[in-house]
Formats: C-alpha cells, sequence, structure tokens
C-alpha cells in the first residue's frame, strides 16, 4: 500500500497484474490499485473449447468485479488472432495488450502481414465499435507508425501539426492522435 501511495503521489497510475479471481481484484482495489490487468493466458493455453469457455467466464466475472469498483481495466497474456474475438466483446475492457503475439507472429509471416491481420481482427470483431465490412477493408488504407517516447511540453502552441502527435489524458482514459490524424 505505501508503495502505491507513493507512486501515486508522483502522478503514476499504479496497474497490477492479477488472475482473473475476484478476490484479487477486490485486494488490488483495498490497496488502492488504480488499474488491474487481467491474467488471460489461462484462456489462450486452453486445450478444449469446454476449458476455453470456463476460462473465459473467469475473465469476464473479473472484469465485472473490477468493473464494480470502479478499476481501470486491461487484460492480456497469450491473446492471438485465434482466441481474441471473444475477450475484444467483454463489456468493459478499456485496454488489450497483444503485442507480443504481433511481434511473435511476424517472425513467420512478416510484420507487415501480422500488423494487418490484427488490424482486420481489431476492425471486424472489437465490440466498441460497429464492425467494418470485408467489402469495406478493400477500400481503407492502412498506415504503420513508429512512435519515439512521447515527451511533455510546457506550452501546446508548440505542437506542429504534421509531425507531431498528440496524448490526450483524462484520468483513466487516454487518446493518441498520430501526427496524420492530429492534422486532420
Amino acid at each position: 500500500e505505501k508503495a502505491i501511495r507513493q507512486l501515486q503521489q508522483k502522478g503514476i497510475e499504479v496497474s497490477l497484474f492479477v488472475d482473473p479471481d475476484p478476490a484479487q481484484i477486490e485486494v488490488s482495489h483495498g490497496i488502492g490499485a488504480d488499474i488491474v490487468e487481467i491474467h488471460t493466458g489461462h484462456y489462450a493455453e486452453s486445450r478444449s473449447d469446454s476449458e476455453a469457455r470456463r476460462q473465459f467466464a473467469r475473465i469476464s466475472r473479473a472484469v465485472e468485479t473490477a468493473a464494480r469498483f470502479e478499476l481501470g481495466i486491461s487484460a492480456g497474456h497469450g491473446l492471438n488472432y485465434q482466441n481474441l474475438g471473444p475477450v475484444l466483446k467483454t463489456p468493459g475492457l478499456e485496454e488489450l495488450n497483444i503485442g507480443h503475439s504481433i511481434i511473435s507472429r511476424s517472425v513467420f509471416s512478416g510484420l507487415s502481414k501480422a500488423v494487418r491481420d490484427m488490424a482486420i481482427a481489431a476492425a471486424t470483431e472489437d465490440n466498441r465499435f460497429l464492425p467494418v465490412s470485408v467489402d469495406e477493408l478493400r477500400k481503407l488504407d492502412y498506415e504503420i507508425s513508429v512512435l519515439s517516447a512521447p515527451e511533455k511540453i510546457g506550452d501546446w502552441r508548440k505542437i506542429e501539426l504534421g509531425k507531431h502527435g498528440v496524448i490526450v489524458k483524462q484520468g483513466r482514459r487516454t487518446g493518441v492522435f498520430l501526427p496524420q490524424v492530429a492534422e486532420e
């Protein structure tokens, strides 16, 4: 608890990586965590449909518990193209951590194809947005942006549209506008 308070006093949000166990989430809330990242590894490694359903039910209950405590909610570990769909459709999840899956897949397919495949999954299976149809996919332009570490600025007028991206934050909500988006 002391370490969490010290971090928060410096403006650092604290996220704890927990099993999909309501008791662990309750303890996380009790000691002052801001966010929980729910471990999805047992779901991702399930060897049967019935086991996957059982593990997914645990994740769903964990998300519901975290929402009751008004914690920020993320999830990740072992998620990939084949098992991501149900997790994307889980109401209340604010963030999924899937970078390892993309990079691992890129070893076999190339980074471009790995990113494209995950972008298609996000465009067609993310319940926060209306799905993009297969016909629309052919009409979309795709871009990959490689970002440097963000830097704080003292004066917003120093932002150069088309050159700098912008990170906007309020509470636990964060939005990232890439340089090309900020220009629009």
